[in-house]
């Protein structure tokens, strides 16, 4: 069973609200260990992954962004969550 939540903000018209996709992954290895990058424009820690392009799904998305980052092809996959997140970046 799959269960989507989807949050809003109250004042913003959600027709007004730019969007953005994205694709993300939980990489691990043969040892168990996971993969985490940092970010240094945002000093922060996230999985690998990126954004989605033109004509591209989020699936193949993933994968290309994958091997970008750490390098590592993805040998096999499986959804484990959808988000929509609503950022106030520009």
């Amino acid at each position: 069973m799959e269960r989507f939540e989807k949050f809003n903000v109250s004042n913003i018209p959600e027709e007004n609200i730019p969007t953005c996709h994205g694709a993300r992954a939980v990489l691990i290895d043969q040892e168990s260990k996971m993969a985490i990058l940092y970010d240094k424009k945002y000093s922060n820690y996230e999985l690998p992954g990126g954004g989605v392009e033109s004509g591209e799904d989020d699936v193949r998305a993933m994968i290309r962004e994958c091997k970008e980052e750490t390098g590592c092809d993805v040998i096999s996959l499986a959804r484990i969550a959808r988000v929509e997140e609503i950022t106030n970046e520009e």
